[in-house]
């Protein structure tokens, strides 16, 4: 059914020549060179892939020349081109290009027309434009129509009165009930090896202070950069998220830069809370893009020991007042 949608696409798009005659010739004539972008519906939900066709009719015998390519507007991700057989028919010849896509925000985008370039068999040119054409990227939760970033954690909804309510009620009483059992068996094993516990000596040592654990694992960030700036910025990023959370008591693990932007700031670091916000900005911009995408790797390269020295920054000027380094 698609693949007949598609085609009903691309002959509207192209449109029929000749159709009005009321006494068709014997011999067709051939179809007037046209091209057209076709995608059907012309929207994409953020991040799923869709087939964009760039479809252009030709007289019999007619080549086109390899398009250009424009570059992605903002917001798309081109993941492959595909030149399909040429569809042969007796009044033109269809070429058609497929063109993969993957959306990254939501939003109205265009993709900007161009020109086909028709070869005849003589070897003359002619020019065919090929019009805009506007897509619309909406997002996959439709009760969140405006948004692109992933949700930090957060409460689960409260019961809408149509008896889930009594239903979790009786799910928390039967869970209850089992980890008061558990509890029960728990207690009576330490009780039992209570005497050889309390002479053992203790082998778990404290945990490091968040400062000196963030300033740590930020300089191995450091130091892998120039092999692997994918990885710096993945474990740059997650040192500086997670010292945030230890330091502060807040859920900076389950947000995004933007959802902590958005949160008022600790009060410990209220003045110092931009600079966190720019560093885990520059660590995120490109490190979730396809480990092959050259771009993003130079973007990251140029950009990550700066980004790694404002979250450097950050730790150490909002450690505790007399808190060693």
């Amino acid at each position: 059914m698609m693949r007949a949608a598609a085609f009903a696409a691309i002959a509207a798009a192209l449109g029929a020549v000749g159709c009005g005659d009321a006494h068709p010739p014997e011999t067709p004539a051939p179809a007037l060179p046209r091209a057209a972008l076709v995608l059907e519906p012309p929207r994409i939900g953020v991040g799923e892939v869709a087939t964009l066709e760039i479809a252009v009719a030709a007289p019999p015998g007619h080549a086109v020349r390899p398009l250009a390519l424009p570059d992605p507007p903002a917001g798309l991700w081109i993941l492959g081109v595909d030149a399909l057989p040429v569809e042969q028919e007796a009044t033109r010849w269809l070429h058609r290009t497929r063109v993969r896509l993957r959306a990254r925000e939501t939003g109205g985008v265009t993709w900007p027309g161009g020109v086909a370039e028709i070869e005849a068999p003589d070897g003359s040119l002619a020019s065919v434009a090929i019009e805009p054409l506007a897509i619309e990227v909406s997002s996959v939760a439709p009760e969140f129509p405006e948004r692109s970033l992933p949700f930090g954690v957060r409460e689960p909804p409260e019961a809408d009165g149509s008896g889930g309510g009594a239903l979790s009620g009786a799910a928390v009483g039967a869970t209850l009930a089992f980890l008061g059992v558990a509890a029960a068996r728990l207690l009576a094993r330490r009780r039992a090896r209570r005497g050889s516990l309390a002479t053992a000596p203790a082998t778990d040592a404290a945990p490091e202070p968040p400062w000196k654990e963030g300033r740590a694992t930020l300089a191995r960030a450091r130091a892998l950069a120039p092999a692997d700036p994918f990885a710096a910025s993945d474990l740059a990023a997650r040192a500086l998220r997670r010292y945030a959370e230890r330091r502060f008591a807040i859920g900076a693990l389950a947000s995004t830069s933007e959802e902590l932007a958005a949160s008022p700031a600790p009060f410990a670091a209220t003045t110092r809370w931009p600079i966190l916000i720019a560093a885990l900005r520059d660590l995120d911009a490109h490190r979730f893009r396809p480990r092959d995408d050259q771009e993003a790797r130079t973007s990251l390269a140029l950009g990550i020991t700066g980004a790694i020295a404002a979250a450097e920054r950050f730790v150490d000027e909002t450690r505790p007042p007399g808190a060693a380094g």
